[in-house]
């Protein structure tokens, strides 16, 4: 028996398949899912209601589809929804990671270690692999060519990033000048989570040194109400979207 196409409702499938298109563009698992939710829908809307008979092996593939999704979709939801940060970790987040969302943000905590070192302490030694990579709190750090201290770093610098972006060995050590205070990551464990978050591995590449003429080494300028304002966005985004 032929099964006759009602083609008026052809933009249906192109609809569907633009959708679909554009879920690859959009790296924001939530969104990606949705938009497969969505594109799916109307394929199985399209069958339907084009056809005499309804193709069921594809009505019946789009509605598995469509639950992974939604199951994974109610997964994430959940986790942004309980989303929430000690002081430390919130003005880490404002200070620091502002362009990062709040469940991102999350994993780079769980794997975070605040600490507060001695002066003299190594943090690296030259030639040897570097095991962590560290955010300066409080404090300073002296760098190191030999016994010849060569730049001093200030609060809100890295320290071991270009070890954990090239894999490279120390170029020169650092030490503790005065007591300090850092948030530590294991390079490792860093790795690894980047490896399934590219924005997150992003966010490690943007902050940026500037190295004076007096051998200091200072960030560049952060404006906290803006990443306040960012983080309240976000926060408020996730709500009014999904609750």
């Amino acid at each position: 028996m032929e099964n006759a196409l009602n083609d008026q409702h052809i933009w249906l499938v192109h609809v569907g398949f633009a959708l679909l298109a554009l879920s690859y563009l959009v790296r924001d698992m939530l969104w990606l899912r949705t938009i497969a939710v969505c594109s799916s829908m109307l394929m199985i809307t399209f069958n339907m209601i084009a056809y005499k008979f309804p193709i069921w092996g594809i009505i019946g593939w789009n509605v598995f589809f469509i639950s992974i999704n939604i199951y994974n979709l109610i997964k994430l939801i959940r986790e942004r929804a309980n989303v929430r940060f000690s002081s430390d970790e919130q003005w880490l987040f404002e200070t620091v990671f502002p362009h990062l969302a709040p469940h991102q943000f999350r994993k780079l905590c769980a794997l975070a270690q605040w600490q507060t070192l001695e002066a003299g302490t190594s943090l690296v030694e030259e030639g040897r692999p570097v095991t962590h990579m560290h955010y300066l709190r409080r404090g300073q750090l002296t760098v190191l060519a030999g016994e010849t201290p060569v730049a001093t770093v200030l609060p809100g610098n890295f320290v071991g990033e270009m070890a954990y972006l090239t894999g490279e060995l120390a170029s020169a050590d650092v030490q503790v000048a005065t007591s300090a205070e850092l948030v530590s990551w294991p390079i490792d464990t860093l790795t690894a989570l980047c490896e399934t978050d590219q924005t997150i591995r992003v966010a490690l590449q943007k902050p940026k040194t500037t190295v004076h003429q007096n051998g200091s080494m200072q960030p560049p300028a952060t404006s906290k109400a803006t990443a306040t304002a960012r983080l309240r966005q976000a926060c408020g985004r996730t709500s009014a979207l999904w609750w």
